[in-house]
């Protein structure tokens, strides 16, 4: 029986920092490892239980429903793969997150 692993990495396919080149070299050396079935998951978008702290940390940039209520999750996960591909998406999400939270603007 294999051991499924999940490795994931936001940023792969959108941007090349030091997390992104890690991510994709472990995936490719651990997808030699015949003893495990690993998937790799790269360039999600923030999926997010909607309260007020998540809205003000990613205002309008994120996907946001009530997790408490059953199929919320599936339902977002459906939305967000159907518009799989607009890599303009990312890069807004990204610019917004760094001009309100970098460290730079926080100090």
């Amino acid at each position: 029986m294999k051991l499924k692993v999940f490795l994931i990495c936001t940023g792969l396919g959108q941007v090349m920092r030091g997390y992104e080149s890690f991510a994709e070299q472990a995936f490719q050396t651990l997808s030699k490892e015949p003893s495990l079935d690993i998937i790799l998951f790269k360039g999600l978008p923030c999926i997010i239980h909607d309260y007020g702290v998540t809205r003000y940390i990613f205002d309008d940039k994120g996907y946001f429903g009530n997790f408490k209520q059953k199929g919320s999750l599936t339902d977002l996960i459906s939305q967000v793969l159907s518009k799989n591909g607009d890599k303009s998406k990312f890069y807004q999400r990204h610019r917004f997150i760094y001009e309100r939270f970098s460290w730079d603007k926080l100090l």
